[in-house]
């Protein structure tokens, strides 16, 4: 009798001091999305090379639309777009707060014209052909900022998209300055 109740109490004293595996998985997603600086949506397979990612545990790899926003929701981050996943992205969603004073990167096209103006709506940017002329769409990837203060920052680079560069570009936006040369 004695060894049972032992048993009984040892059992209600084990169970007490270690939580459920169920709570651990809440509490590691909060201390990730805590981390988070970007959020890179890609269809498939992304411009950025995998192992640039993985050596990135701020940037949070999303396939679906439904990710992509609720990542984004829980604090300000820079928005990173593959051009394969643009058909994916609402632009009405784009232009609603908070996520309209997010730093938004389209990796595949250098010209901001063209993908702020053509691929995606909204924005009040004329794209190619628009008055006439054409553009000279190259690799590279193009960001676009809406201010606070309503001013607004377009760039286009044209060199290769690397999770480094763009980190430097869209975390400067997010720390309020502008980098405007290909890292």
């Amino acid at each position: 009798m004695k060894s049972s109740l032992s048993f009984v109490l040892a059992l209600i004293l084990t169970s007490c001091s270690i939580p459920p595996t169920s709570w651990k998985i809440p509490v590691l997603e909060l201390l990730q999305q805590k981390n988070i600086r970007a959020v890179y949506l890609v269809s498939e397979i992304g411009l950025l090379p995998s192992n640039e990612l993985k050596d990135s545990p701020e940037i949070k790899v999303v396939h679906t639309i439904r990710d992509f926003e609720k990542a984004a929701s829980q604090k300000r981050v820079a928005l990173w777009i593959d051009k394969d996943a643009l058909q994916l992205v609402d632009p009405v969603w784009l232009h609603q707060e908070p996520q309209k004073y997010y730093p938004i990167s389209v990796l595949g096209y250098n010209e901001p014209s063209y993908v702020f103006g053509e691929q995606l709506s909204g924005f009040g940017v004329q794209g190619q052909g628009s008055d006439g002329t054409s553009m000279n769409i190259e690799t590279g990837y193009s960001v676009w900022m809406l201010k606070e203060d309503g001013n607004i920052f377009m760039h286009g680079y044209s060199c290769e998209p690397t999770a480094e560069g763009l980190k430097l570009v869209t975390y400067s936006l997010l720390d309020g300055k502008a980098w405007k040369r290909c890292p």
